[in-house]
Parts: structure tokens; sequence; C-alpha cells
């Protein structure tokens, strides 16, 4: 058990759901001292009944946590920090909004709060995301222990300064939707040489798994990993010389570029 502080999630879509069924299974706090509130009643009803975690209203949950984790939609995010404001709320406030400052949240729920701006990533839904944190000047040790205790309840964590937020949205928050992507172009070029869909896409699964896995065990730069699989002459140089014909890297680069230039903008609005 990481700490007593009593912890509510306000929002329960598939970031909010994955924190709240990580910080259970994990046991971060006792059961009984975690909540939700979810505005659509029949998500809310399945949620609870999948859990057994209690769905209480929002000001009941202002009222019972000492943590409160914001997984709401950008757009709902003001709603909910004036609700926050107007009952005094001045414990530990989590956000996980792009592209909202903390200075942005501070205005917004009132300047008594711990304010914290994170960002978890889809992979969070199995256990296996990772979080990046950022923080005021003003917290302390002990507060960073138990955010990073919370947020290791869905995977890995990281504490990054708050000037890099919109690229921690770009690069790990946009992250799993460009593999999505290259996993399917990737086993597309199966099927157009000869294999069924299926076969295609459990090869192209793995084949990402088990290098995403050796690169952590091992700690080796990606470039020389690259070659050890390169023979001279041989089928991946021949293949890398198409990639980069086509400048994937490049657009792989100005796509993470053109998604932090987008969080940057949402910050400005």
């Amino acid at each position: 058990m990481h700490s007593q502080n009593t912890t509510g999630v306000i929002g329960v879509g598939n970031m909010g759901t994955a924190i709240l069924q990580g910080i259970y299974s994990a046991k971060f706090c006792p059961a009984e001292k975690i909540v939700f509130c979810e505005k659509d009643t029949d998500r809310a009803l399945q949620v609870s009944r999948q859990t057994g975690i209690k769905d209480l209203p929002i000001d009941r949950l202002i009222d019972f946590s000492d943590i409160i984790i914001l997984a709401v939609k950008p757009a709902q995010t003001a709603e909910v920090c004036e609700i926050l404001r107007s009952r005094g709320y001045n414990k530990i406030l989590i956000s996980i909004a792009a592209g909202i400052s903390i200075e942005k949240l501070k205005k917004m729920a009132g300047d008594t709060c711990k304010i914290i701006r994170a960002m978890p990533n889809l992979p969070a839904l199995i256990g296996r995301g990772i979080t990046a944190a950022a923080y005021e000047k003003s917290a302390d040790n002990n507060l960073k222990e138990i955010i990073s205790g919370l947020f290791r309840c869905i995977g890995e964590y990281i504490e990054v300064e708050e000037k890099n937020m919109n690229a921690v949205t770009a690069l790990s928050g946009s992250g799993p939707a460009y593999v999505f992507s290259f996993i399917n172009a990737l086993a597309d070029g199966g099927v157009f040489c000869g294999l069924s869909k299926a076969a295609a896409l459990k090869l192209a699964w793995h084949t990402v798994l088990g290098s995403a896995e050796l690169g952590i065990a091992g700690k080796e730069h990606p470039c020389a990993l690259v070659d050890k699989i390169c023979s001279p002459g041989g089928t991946t140089i021949t293949g890398l010389q198409v990639l980069d014909a086509g400048a994937w890297r490049g657009v792989l680069i100005d796509a993470v570029r053109a998604a932090c230039m987008k969080a940057a903008d949402l910050e400005k609005s």
C-alpha cells in the first residue's frame, strides 16, 4: 500500500478508467478510499459494476478526496475547475488534459490547490503506459513521491519540466497512434507479399513488442540494434533504403513536431 490518501477520479473515459483500475489493482490506497464521478450515468453504472468502486456526485467526491485526478476532456476542464473553486478545494489536483498549463489550472481551480500536470498514454489500459508529470516549483519530495507512486500503478513514470509537456503530449501521448499506424502498414506489407492479414498482424505486433523490449533490456542505441540486423547486401538494408528514400524518418519527426505545435496552440487558447 503506497498511500492513505483518499483518491477521486473525475471522468472515466479510457484514461480515467485505466487510472482508476490501476490504483485499485495496485492497492495505491485502501479500496474504500477510491471513488469516481462520471456525468454519463450509463457509463458510471458500467464502471461501478466492473470495478466495484463507488460512484459519487461531484460535490461529495470533492469533499471526500485528498487527491483528485481530473480526467475529463480539455473542453470540460474549466467547468469542473469552477466547481472545485466554489467548494474551496485545497488539496492535490492532477490534470491529464493536453494543452492546459499549471498557471491556467490555478486560475480556474484556485491557487490553494497543489497542481500537477500529467500526460499518461493509452497502454495504461493494460498497466504498460508511461506517464510524464510536471510540478509547480513549490512541490516537495513528499508530493512527488505520492504522484510517482500513483502513476507507477499504470506503468512507467518520468518527471519533466512543464515547458516540455507539449513535447511529451506529441511523443508519448500521441505516439501509440503512430505505432498502431506503423504496425498496420507493416502488416499490409506482409499481405502484399502473400501473408494472410491475421498472420501478418501477429508477426507485426510481436515484432514491435519484442523489439521494444530488447531495446529497453539491452540499453543499446537504436542505431546499434539496426546494425545488428543489417547484413551486407541483404534484405533488411534493402528495405531500409526504400524507407530512407521515402524520407520516413523526417515525416515522423514532422508529425511529432506538428502535434507539439498543436498542443502549444491549445495552451494559448
